[in-house]
């Protein structure tokens, strides 16, 4: 692949964006969106195609359970499945994972507009990278925790995140 000096990319394993500062034989020197630069090998150096979500699909609790907390604010989930997002079958994975990624930005920013403190993240049970890559985002953002919010078969497959809406600026 062809890549330029000033291009933006992204690195397989990392979150974020980064610039290309110098290409050598067999590695880059890149720098990330806080200034901070690394060398990296060119096999983990992909061009960046920014993927927007269509749609972002807020869930509610299901209805047909019974009510325990009456008068108790609608909890709001956020499903980050491919089919959930609308994004087309064919996203290679990396691709897939940055749309995800920017969905829940996207809704983290909203939750923060409509001041709601606690949501849902449904993320799947799978390998766990995406729950990985949020997990990563959540402790790099002041204002925001991340718990495990449902058990099924030994795993994990949703997380609560509480923002303290005084700590929190939005992505």
């Amino acid at each position: 692949m062809m890549f330029e000096l000033g291009q933006e990319v992204s690195l397989l394993h990392e979150v974020g964006i980064f610039v290309v500062k110098s290409i050598e034989l067999h590695e880059f020197v890149v720098q990330d969106e806080f200034g901070f630069e690394q060398r990296v090998a060119v096999k983990y150096v992909v061009p960046r195609k920014p993927i927007e979500a269509k749609v972002v699909v807020i869930k509610k609790e299901d209805q047909s359970r019974p009510k325990t907390n009456a008068g108790k604010a609608q909890e709001s989930v956020i499903d980050l499945h491919a089919e959930a997002l609308d994004l087309p079958t064919t996203l290679q994975t990396h691709e897939l994972l940055l749309a995800q990624l920017s969905a829940f930005k996207k809704f983290c920013n909203l939750q923060f507009q409509q001041r709601k403190a606690r949501f849902k993240v449904i993320h799947g049970s799978g390998e766990g990278r995406l729950k990985h890559e949020i997990s990563v985002l959540v402790n790099a953002k002041p204002g925001l925790q991340m718990h495990d919010a449902q058990w099924h078969n030994g795993q994990v497959g949703a997380s609560y995140i509480e923002m303290k809406l005084s700590k929190f600026e939005p992505f």
